[in-house]
């Protein structure tokens, strides 16, 4: 393309010289998937010892990024099976730009949910069912400890596909709010606290290094997180995970603090999001998160039992963290009207 007074002009084929367009097929060789290419056969051929079945239900909630899962699905969509994928993170219904789940997980013949009807403007045929996990840790809080959970995040610095985080421009504050605060909590509720890093995968800047360098008094919980929870006097979070999907339907005692607009919320799930704000569970400012925790750490489950407390958290977790003690009935019946 060259640009002549200002606008584009576009060249034909012939006017590259040949080494530019060798140049561009090599490296359309070189970063083309290897299930393209070299893979493809050994892929085809495991996937058919599998046996697919038209009419039979496959029930899914497999990664998209994986090919030999991918294979799988597509086997069995030409056979005529009825693929039924199931919701296993908190982006869904809850975050606008759900790019990357939408468009490999909602055109199939259901999909199950935590409890929410509509996704953004996706059309797919969305059935709430209760969310296996979380109905295991359903109401499960029973305070046995003085801890204080302040649970971390993944951060993103470098360049991010169309997603629904935060712009990679906000590591360097995030990391800073937690620091801000713990230096604003009050004596005993930070000889209190503990520090959950993020520990799934990569994280582009240090977290539980950079945590302990500023903090190196401050214990890091590297054991089982959902255990503890159940059992300290507060979870908080920064950043609306799964984790949180966890605390809420726990009943654990929780604050949560980003600032405002800087997860884009879907416009469904944003009333959700102001009740939690208006009972002062979500806070946008590190200050007024420290100044709540030491306002509530003598009666933290008093505050936590409030009425108006307790209904936006009923609120959310019945729209975005369905759960039921027999979740595999509610299950048998959907799967059954398929």
């Amino acid at each position: 393309v060259k640009r002549f007074h200002g606008q584009p002009i576009f060249l034909p084929p012939e006017y590259f010289p040949e080494k530019f367009v060798n140049l561009a097929q090599e490296i359309v060789q070189l970063v083309m998937p290897a299930s393209f290419t070299d893979d493809f056969s050994k892929l085809e051929t495991l996937t058919k010892k599998r046996g697919f079945k038209k009419g039979r239900i496959c029930v899914t909630g497999a990664a998209t990024v994986s090919d030999k899962n991918n294979f799988e699905l597509a086997h069995a969509h030409l056979t005529g099976e009825r693929i039924v994928r199931c919701q296993h993170g908190s982006d869904y219904g809850t975050m606008e730009n759900t790019i990357q789940e939408g468009l490999p997980e909602y055109p199939y013949s259901a999909f199950l949910t935590w409890g929410w009807k509509v996704e953004n403007s996706y059309e797919g045929n969305f059935i709430p069912a209760p969310a296996p996990l979380l109905s295991k840790y359903k109401n499960s809080y029973k305070k046995k400890s003085e801890k204080i959970v302040l649970v971390g995040s993944k951060m993103w610095v470098f360049p991010t596909r169309i997603d629904q985080t935060p712009e990679p421009s906000y590591a360097i504050e995030y990391r800073k709010n937690k620091i801000d605060l713990v230096n604003n909590l009050a004596p005993l509720p930070k000889n209190n606290l503990v520090y959950r890093p993020y520990l799934r995968g990569l994280s582009d800047l240090e977290d539980e290094e950079y945590f302990q360098l500023t903090f190196p008094k401050i214990p890091i919980l590297r054991g089982d997180l959902h255990r503890c929870m159940r059992k300290c006097k507060l979870v908080v979070l920064d950043h609306p995970g799964t984790t949180m999907h966890f605390a809420l339907s726990m009943g654990v005692p929780t604050l949560m603090f980003w600032p405002k607009n800087i997860w884009p919320v879907s416009k469904h799930a944003r009333p959700y999001f102001d009740s939690l704000v208006d009972a002062e569970i979500i806070h946008h400012t590190p200050m007024g998160v420290a100044q709540k925790i030491n306002e509530i750490f003598h009666k933290t489950e008093q505050w936590w039992h409030q009425p108006d407390i307790q209904l936006a958290r009923l609120k959310w977790t019945k729209e975005f963290a369905s759960t039921s003690n027999n979740w595999w009935v509610d299950w048998f019946k959907i799967l059954h009207k398929l």
